[in-house]
């Protein structure tokens, strides 16, 4: 019986095993993919310099691994990555007790070659046991400062750079820890809105006050984001300032992180606590100039030599950082990264300051109705002018005045007039008449991203064609002249800064004349020796000038930054001696900026 049993017990063991097994390989199998993808996006942490996240997430993929739901050499790889992204953060005491981990569970690992660097080298063979790494150079002394004593690995001679509350954003954006002074700065961006075609970083350094201006630099295309490095000469010791912002092809602003108000900020510092910061894929960016110590250490060069060079073979200079010219150094010797794109125009980034264009203006006046209408007055002081109290003045086909004020026939005929007695020496229904038009050139300046301040000059055309209004003082005496003054509202933020549709005021004072007619027909008795009435044809003139005020309200198209298309309804206020003239009517304009 013994042997039955003991043959029908093991089928059974077997069978539970089986059963057993069989979710637990399903778990294996999730657990080995999910510690295999934590590995690939670690990577794509680490070209963002967001250790901290790759770390984290790293640790989350080892804990669902252990103790056996993964392979050992994925736990090793997980552990060993752990380490690095520790080093680089700064902790080396954590990356050593990683790196240990790692070697134990699988004693023939290497490094991950996507991180592999020199000094990540040496810490990786100190812990393996691979001889102990030669020492990193030191910074650059002057020959009497005496030796420092090495660092421990676990505690670093320098300490950690201070933390600063930091802003956030429509981008995905970790400022680097710390830089070194005299060091360009980079910066780096991922995400933000769809339609973002030109990033900006606008940055201030640590000498740079609250009331100075902001400089600017342009992110170019980096992996899978925005990348770019603020220059040396803002790179001082102390704190760099900036923040980001985007814009899409019209340069309508879309996206941005902080702002003047709330900047990011990165401590500059003599000496780094942890790895040089750097662009994703690119090695960290050298030093622009040699300290003092450095110059005051290095041999003076040979008569012969014409320039002095430094150690990288670039021409050296001797200017301080935001001093004319250094700039130009900093392009020449910055990093051996790839030369950043050229900078957007200066026109997409630089708003119009003076605006020239042309414009057309039509005036519409309201011609009042009454009888006799061309009488004059026949003698006193108002003789020769308008006998009506709406200050009318009459043409006749000729477009001269009506009557005449020829002294020789006019009195005469404006008696005929006067012996009419029937009201007909002029009558006008009265209405609405297109009036005069005004033709003008125009130059404004720019006075903020709203205002507008500058002139009109031009002429007027089909206005009062007689002289009688102007010898009289009721008309300009320049009718063809146009003179204005203006200041002008554009409403919106940055408005003239960018392309788009604003709504505009304006507001003018100046020199021109303001005319409108109807026609009609005034009939003239035959004279005391008898005759035949006649019927002439006239115009009822109102006529104002020299003076005017304006008022306008309309709309402003600019489809591209330099150019721009205004459409306007304006008042007009004009002067004619005794009263005011009101007019009203329609303003076209287009104009170039630069």
């Amino acid at each position: 019986m013994y042997g039955p049993v003991r043959a029908a017990c093991v089928i059974v063991c077997i069978a539970a095993t089986t059963a057993l097994t069989r979710p637990a390989e399903a778990a294996n199998a999730r657990a080995e993919a999910a510690a295999q993808s934590a590995l690939g996006k670690a990577e794509s942490d680490f070209l963002a310099m967001n250790y901290a996240t790759a770390a984290a997430r790293l640790d989350k993929a080892l804990r669902t691994c252990a103790p056996t739901n993964c392979s050992i050499a994925t736990q090793a790889a997980l552990l060993r990555d752990i380490g690095t992204m520790e080093f680089r953060a700064g902790d080396r005491g954590l990356a050593g007790n990683a790196f240990r981990e790692a070697i134990k569970l699988q004693p023939n690992i290497d490094l991950n070659p996507s991180y592999d660097s020199p000094d990540l080298r040496a810490a990786w063979a100190e812990i393996k046991g691979g001889g102990a790494p030669a020492p990193a150079p030191a910074p650059a002394q002057s020959p009497t400062a005496s030796p420092e004593p090495a660092a421990s690995p676990s505690a670093p001679a320098v300490p950690p750079p201070p933390t600063f509350p930091q802003p956030t954003g429509d981008f995905t954006h970790t400022p680097v820890p710390e830089q070194k002074t005299d060091t360009p700065l980079p910066i780096y961006v991922e995400g933000g809105p769809v339609g973002v075609s030109h990033v900006i970083v606008r940055y201030k350094s640590q000498e740079e006050g609250d009331e100075s201006e902001w400089n600017h630099i342009d992110l170019a295309r980096v992996s899978n984001g925005w990348g770019g490095t603020i220059p040396c000469n803002a790179v001082l010791a102390g704190t760099v300032r900036y923040f980001i912002q985007a814009y899409n092809r019209d340069m309508d602003p879309v996206a941005s992180n902080g702002d003047a108000k709330k900047p990011y900020q990165v401590p500059i510092r003599e000496e780094l606590h942890g790895p040089a910061p750097h662009l994703p894929g690119r090695a960290p960016p050298k030093a622009c100039h040699a300290t003092a110590k450095a110059k005051a250490a290095a041999p003076p060069p040979p008569p012969t030599q014409q320039q002095e060079t430094s150690s990288e073979g670039q021409p050296a200079t001797d200017c301080e950082p935001g001093t004319p010219g250094c700039d130009k150094h900093v392009e020449k010797t910055d990093t051996d990264e790839e030369p950043a794109p050229k900078a957007a125009p200066a026109s997409r980034m630089k708003a119009p300051r003076i605006w020239v264009g042309a414009s057309f203006a039509l005036d519409i006046l309201s011609i009042p109705a009454g009888d006799n209408l061309c009488l004059l007055h026949p003698n006193g002081p108002m003789g020769g002018q308008p006998l009506n109290d709406k200050l009318i003045y009459c043409t006749d086909p000729g477009n001269a005045d009506f009557p005449t004020r020829n002294p020789a026939i006019g009195p005469g005929l404006n008696m005929q007039l006067f012996n009419n007695g029937m009201g007909q020496a002029g009558h006008s229904d009265g209405g609405d008449a297109l009036g005069t038009m005004h033709l003008m050139a125009s130059v404004d300046a720019v006075l903020s991203d709203n205002f507008l301040l500058g002139g009109r000059v031009g002429f007027t055309f089909n206005g009062y064609p007689g002289q009688a209004a102007q010898n009289d003082g009721h008309a300009a005496r320049l009718p063809a002249l146009y003179l204005e003054g203006r200041l002008t509202f554009v409403y919106g933020d940055r408005a003239l800064a960018r392309p788009g549709v604003a709504p505009v005021l304006f507001v003018g004072a100046g020199y021109g004349e303001f005319d409108g007619h109807l026609s009609g027909v005034a009939v003239v008795p035959p004279p005391m020796s008898g005759g035949v009435a006649q019927q002439v044809p006239v115009n009822f003139w109102v006529t104002s000038g020299p003076f005017f005020g304006a008022f306008g309200v309309g709309v402003r198209f600019s489809p591209v930054m330099r150019w721009a298309l205004q459409a306007a309804v304006r008042a007009n206020i004009a002067t004619n001696g005794v009263g005011i003239v009101p007019s009203l009517g329609p303003e076209l304009a287009i104009q170039y900026g630069f």
